[in-house]
Formats: C-alpha cells, structure tokens, sequence
C-alpha cells in the first residue's frame, strides 16, 4: 500500500498472488460448505471444482480516493493442475462510495473461458454485474 499525499487519490495497493487447489487423480479440493466468490473471482467458475484442480494466478489493484471513494480491479489467470490445459481469464471491477452509513456500489466480472474441450463447462464465458446500497448500523 503506498499512501499518497494530498490530491485525488488518497492511497493504491497492489498484490499478486498464485494459489492451487490440487488434484489427485481427478479427485480435486473441494470446500463444500464454503464461497469461492472471494477467492477464485466473481463469476463462480469454481463453485465446483472440476477434477483437474486450479492453478490461480491474480493481479490485485485497489485505490482509495478524496471523498469516500475505491475502485478494486482484479485480473485471474486459471489454469489446470493436472494436464496442462487453461480454464479461462476473468477481470473483476468494483467502484464503491460511502455517503455516512450508506455505501452505494457497483461490482462487474466478466470471465473468458478458454476454447480447449479439456476445460469443460469452466471454459463457458460468463458476465455478471451488481448493484447496491449498504447501510451500516
């Protein structure tokens, strides 16, 4: 994080990160009781992990500005554990602005699947975007 001095941006924080979730055989890890909205991208192309595990390789950058506003973007590369063949890209933006107890945001991803058949139905494309309003007790 790196906080900048007086002006429109207030301070920008960059983070890049490889995770795997391994395969054994075609039995790959699983959390059944838990999101991988927060982890492996928006688009909830892993809900399910497919046999092959996930190989996640992200770009995270975030900016906080002068009157109570952040933008997040986030860049996904997911491949395959075993058998060396790509699932698909996906690029996560949010935009976000605090008026007191209120927080007004917009939130969009867009994941590219990848064409191998080898991908399965992680390699069908997806886009979903949210809007809200959030207040805080």
């Amino acid at each position: 994080t790196k906080t900048l001095g007086e002006g429109a941006v207030k301070a920008v924080t960059a983070k890049f990160g490889y995770e795997v979730l391994e395969s054994d055989g075609g039995a790959s890890f699983s959390t059944p009781l838990a999101t991988v909205h927060a982890f492996q991208g928006w688009a909830d192309r892993f809900i399910g992990f497919p046999g092959a595990g996930v190989k996640d390789t992200y770009l995270v950058g975030a900016a906080n500005f002068t009157g109570n506003m952040s933008l997040l973007a986030i860049y996904h590369s997911f491949e395959a554990d075993e058998g060396g063949f790509d699932y698909g890209d996906e690029f996560d933006v949010q935009l976000s602005k605090k008026f007191g107890k209120f927080t007004v945001a917009l939130k969009h991803a867009s994941y590219f699947g990848d064409e191998d058949p080898a991908a399965g139905a992680t390699g069908i494309d997806k886009t979903v975007t949210w809007a809200w309003i959030n207040y805080e007790l």
